[in-house]
Order: structure tokens, then sequence, then C-alpha cells
């Protein structure tokens, strides 16, 4: 079956160590990771000094208790990439092989790890380059009838803009259509027959990327980074072909900023508030699929746009959350542990993509198979064939004979010159005019096999080249990847047994808890009594952590505000910069027409000039306009009310293009 059942999003998390300006400053652990049991418990900044107060008898008002979380993983300070990858990560890679498409994005704050996770450093590569050995170990396990094909594509979203890193084109739109959804028009995309070409866009598009240093992280991401790879494959299915399409996007995203923090001014400052914006239209995205509503605003913004597929459409998806130890971040840990909470309530339907209409294997395949018959045929009948290279062999040798004998027809005109006799010198002259039309004949003999010669060699690099693209799994057979592929799914398996463990241990927990209840029916009264108080007080526990969330949740709301109040402010501010310069130096007549000629293009999400054609419909609309001068004042204005033809004034619609005025006539003198 094509459908698969519904499918929540998964959710992970990752606590990093301490870096050492945190060390420098002091700061204590907050968080505690439990990866057996897939928790993390966040202590209040202040716990100890609230348990010294209850020690020493003092009534602890508005107490904040530590918040457990529970997740599909959890990952401490000693966890590795590579342990990461194979116990969350492959899995969802993994179904892009299965037609499936899919989404491993990073959240979090800013300076927690999320690009070190992702891409990671020599020696310990994050998530992007293990899902490159990770697809090709796929493939070298298939059979040879098995065909793929494997395009890759790099971009940022900088400033609410699309740039391409790997050809560094910048403003690319967002298109739509029925059969290939939302993407991006003009993003280059690049065939990849081995983990090296993948690697290397890679490689090429990171040394791209904007970033900058901030006070929390000197190498900050001031952008969202995306690396697409479209995964396709072409199975012999009952003596049929059977194409399967996956497109896997690996998605770092920019950390969220508090200007308090990280000290932005200038430039940095408007990137951290594109940053925000695109993050808080995130969460609100998540929250509103959360609560089932009607509609979903993913058009807010391009990050949504993009990730409208993966949260709550066809896409299997995966949350990695990135999480700071320290006390002084307590407050950004709570609220992306909190988006990450709601997130995995997420529900999304993945289909199987088996046949589609954009599927570019088969085209690829019969541009071969096209190929290969046009070289057959110039083999057969052309001026190259097998059996006519002897043939041509000869016509070389020939040429060269005659070249050899340029000097010799030298000799033999200065001959003719010599000899008295004419009929002498007649005969030599047909004889030499008769070896220059055969030497002539011979040279575009040449001319022709050569030009044969390199369309043919031409067509065997473009086959070579079209070959290339599509493997199979024989030809990606390898004494060291079978070795090194035989370790990482001997750890595959050892992580499959981790994850059965924990679920037992989460299944063996929750019963724990139910004979506990069921004990309590059944013991003496005082022990009742006991059970009863000790259940009481685990649930004031709850009821109190759930009052500490609204709390800390309307805090976190009210500083949200103000951010988009700050925002607003510095949108406001450039506005009135803007709207003075057009004030000051462009004419109010000028002004008004260039407005008439703009419009808000939905689909990109700007305002975009109208092209010639419309603006021509515009212009026969706003003929009979008049500019008139109201009494008292020299500033000219498009007349919006009837009046009398006499006057020679004419109606101009309202919000319709203004009468662009004519070339003087007149010159000064």
């Amino acid at each position: 079956s094509k459908s698969a059942a519904v499918d929540n999003v998964k959710v992970i998390v990752r606590c990093r160590p301490f870096n050492q300006k945190e060390k420098l400053e002091g700061a204590h652990n907050c968080v505690h990771s439990n990866h057996e049991m897939g928790t993390v418990t966040v202590d209040p900044p202040d716990l100890e000094q609230q348990n010294a107060r209850e020690a020493k008898g003092e009534q602890v008002m508005n107490k904040r208790v530590p918040r457990t979380f529970t997740f599909d993983g959890v990952y401490g300070e000693e966890s590795n990439n590579q342990d990461m990858f194979i116990e969350s990560f492959r899995p969802v890679v993994l179904s892009v092989c299965q037609g499936f498409n899919a989404c491993i994005f990073a959240y979090g704050q800013t300076g927690s790890g999320k690009t070190f996770t992702m891409s990671g450093v020599p020696g310990n590569i994050g998530c992007i380059p293990n899902s490159f050995q990770c697809l090709f170990d796929y493939m070298s396990n298939q059979p040879d009838t098995t065909q793929f094909l494997l395009k890759a594509s790099y971009i940022e979203i900088y400033n609410e803009e699309i740039r391409d890193l790997v050809t560094n084109t910048h403003k690319l739109p967002i298109k739509e259509n029925k059969d290939r959804g939302v993407y991006i028009g003009n993003l280059s995309d690049h065939l990849c027959s081995t983990e090296h070409d993948l690697q290397a866009v890679m490689d090429k598009g990171y040394k791209n990327r904007s970033v900058a240093a901030t006070a929390m992280n000197a190498t900050s991401s001031r952008s969202h980074n995306i690396f697409m790879i479209r995964f396709e494959q072409c199975q012999v299915i009952g003596g049929k072909d059977t194409i399967r399409v996956g497109i896997l996007n690996l998605v770092d995203l920019a950390g969220s900023e508090r200007q308090s923090k990280t000290h932005s001014e200038g430039d940095r400052l408007k990137e951290a508030a594109a940053i925000n914006l695109s993050l808080s239209t995130l969460g609100i995205v998540i929250q509103k699929l959360v609560d089932q509503a009607s509609h979903i605003p993913y058009r807010d913004s391009i990050l949504t746009r993009l990730l409208q597929n993966s949260l709550g459409g066809n896409s299997k998806t995966l949350m990695m959350t990135a999480i700071n130890p320290a006390h002084t971040n307590f407050d950004e840990t709570m609220s992306t542990l909190r988006y990450a909470d709601q997130a995995k309530r997420i529900k999304n339907k993945p289909i199987v993509n088996e046949d589609p209409k954009d599927a570019q294997i088969r085209e690829m395949r019969d541009r071969i198979k096209q190929l290969e018959d046009q070289l057959q045929n110039a083999m057969k009948n052309g001026t190259i064939s097998t059996a006519n290279m002897a043939a041509v062999q000869q016509v070389m040798n020939n040429i060269k004979g005659m070249q050899d004998q340029d000097q010799n027809n030298t000799n033999e005109v200065e001959e003719i010159e010599e000899v008295e006799d004419p009929e002498e010198a007649e005969k030599l002259k047909k004889i030499s005019e008769q070896k220059q039309t055969i030497a002539q004949q011979l040279k575009k003999q040449e001319e022709s096999q050569s030009a044969a010669k390199v369309a043919i060699e031409e067509m065997k690099e473009q086959l070579k080249s079209l070959k290339g693209a599509v493997v199979t799994g024989k030809e990606l057979e390898d004494a060291n990847r079978s070795k090194e592929q035989q370790i990482r799914e001997a750890k595959v398996k050892l992580a499959e047994k981790a994850e059965k463990e924990m679920l037992m241990k989460r299944a063996l927990q929750q019963k724990e808890e139910e004979m506990k209840e069921k004990q309590i029916k059944n013991q003496s009264v005082e022990k009742e009594v006991e059970m009863m108080k000790e259940m009481i007080q685990k649930l004031k526990t709850q009821v109190q952590s759930r009052s500490q969330d609204i709390a800390d949740m309307q805090v976190n709301q009210q500083k949200l505000l103000d951010e988009l109040e700050q925002s607003y402010i510095l949108q406001q501010k450039q506005l009135a910069l803007k709207e003075f310069l057009i004030g000051t130096f462009v004419p109010p007549l000028e002004a008004k027409k260039i407005e008439s000629y703009i419009q808000f293009d939905d689909s990109q999400g700007k305002f975009v000039i109208l092209n010639p054609e419309q603006q021509n419909l515009l212009k026969q609309d706003a003929r009979n306009c008049r500019v008139v001068y109201p009494r008292g004042n020299n500033v000219p204005e498009i007349c919006n009310e009837t009046m009398e033809d006499s006057q020679n004034v004419y109606v101009a619609k309202k919000q319709q293009l203004k009468m662009e005025m004519p070339d003087r006539q007149t010159v000064r003198k």
C-alpha cells in the first residue's frame, strides 16, 4: 500500500557540555539527562537556595520545582554524533529509500550545538555527512537490477531571502504547483554518484554560509540552512519497473537570540530580528497544528513555507532539539523544551511517492538509450565504422605522403618554368594540378573524419557522464566499504537493542505505578493513608509544575511580545526613513506612478513590479486624467472627481495609474 499510518513528529534532545565562557562565569548545571529513560529534567536556577531555606524551617512561597520532559531520545554531554545518528537519525534517512519524504531539523538557542550536530567536525562528522554514508550503504546492498539517481542542492534563508549556496545566486523565488508542491525556482541541483560528490556539494555551500560573531557564539549562523537530497530508485518488481522518489531535507536552523545577551547591533540586530520572527512563526505553526486549527499560517514566513510538507504533511519528520546546560540560560532552555514537547504532538501523514510525474530517473534512462542508439548508428553508418578503420588509416597515410611531397610540388613548379618545350610544360602543369586536387580531396576527407571522430567522442563522454549519474548496487561494491559497513550494521543492532530496553523500562515503570494504585485497595488503613499522602504529594508537585509552566509561558510570551514590538519599531524607523527619502527626492507624481506599478505577490511574499504589458494596460485606463493645481497650492494633484468636458478635464478613477507627464516641448533660455 502507498499510504502509511499517521506518524507523529519524532523529537530528540541533546544537551552540550559547558563551554569555556560558561566555566569562567561560574555557571552551574541545571539540566539532567537520562538516556535510558528518554527524560530530561531541568532544575530552577534557585533550587539550592529554596532547599536551604526549607531545611531551616522557612516557608517558601511560589516554590519552583524541577520540570521533567519525556522525548523519543535524550542525549547528554557524553554523547557523540555517530551514536546519535545510528540510534535516531538513521531510521528517518532510510525512510527516503522506501519512497517517503523525510526531514531532520535542528532547533534551539544560539550556541547550543545545532551546527555541530548537523555538520560535525573532522573526525566526528555530523548528521548530514553520516546521511551520505547511510544512503550509499543502502545502495551497495541492493541487486544489480536496481538503479539509483541522486541530486543535491544547498540553500540558506537569509533575512527572508533564499540563496543558492552552491552557485551563490540570490533572491530565488518560491513556487508551487499540484505535481511538485512547494519548491524553489531556479535552484541548481547537482548529480551525485558517490559520497565524495555529495560531500563536495556540501563543502562548497558550507563556505558560502552567512556567519558572524556575537557575544554568545563566535561563529553564529545568521541564516537557516537546508541541504536537500533527491533520491530516486528504479526496481524491477513483477517484471515491471517501479520508480520511487524520496526527498530528504536536512535543516540547520539559526538559533533564537536575545539582544540583551548577544549584544547585537546594526546588521547583526536586523539579522536577529529576521531570525526571531521566522522562529516565532514556526512556533505559532507548531501550536496551531497541535490545536488542530482550521488555518495554519505557513505563508507568514519563508521557513514555514518550505517546511510546510514536513510539519503536518507528507513527510517523516524528526526534530533535534539542542539545549544549553548553564543555569544562566534557564528561560531559553525551558522555552526550547516546551516547543519540543508541543512538536511531538504534530501528526504527519507520510505517503510513498511511487511513479511520480516528476521522476527524473526514467527520463535519464531514456536519454541514455537514445544516446546508445545514436552512437550505434554512427558506428554503423558513419564514416568511422569499424570495417572502414583500415581504409581511414590508409587515407591518413596518403595525406602524410602528400604533405611530404609539398616540397617536391614546389620544385616541380620551378621545373615547369625552366622547360622550354610548351607541350612538355603543359603536361607537367596538368600533373601538378591533379596532385593538388587529390591533396585537397584527401584534406576534406581528413577534416570530415576528424569531425565525425570528435562528435562520436563527445557522444561517448556524454553517455559516460549520464551512465555515471545512474548507478547500481554492484558498482558501489568495495572491500573497505564492506568492512566499515559491517561495523556500522553491528552498531545499528546494538542501538536497536538499547531502544527496546528503554521501551521495556518505560513500560515497567508504568506497570509499577499501576501496581501501587492497586495495592492501595489491599493495604491496611495506615499504609493506605501513607500511600495516599504520597500520591497527593506527587499530584501537588505536578500541579505546581504546571502552574509554574503557565507562569513561565506568560513571562516568555511577554518577552516575545517585547521582541516583536522592538522589531516593529525598527521596521517603522526604516519605513519612515524611506518615506522621507522618497518625499524629498522623488516628485509626487512619479511616486504615485511607481506605486501603481507595484502589487503584492502572495507566492513570493513581497511586492513586485508589474511587467511592461500590465503597465501599458494601466496607462490606457488613465489617458484622460489631468493634473490640476488647487487654488493656493503649488503641489499638483490628480483630479478624481467629475468635471465638465468644456474644461477638458476627465474622470480619473480612484486607485488607478496616474497620467504620465509628457516630455517638455520647449527649451528654457
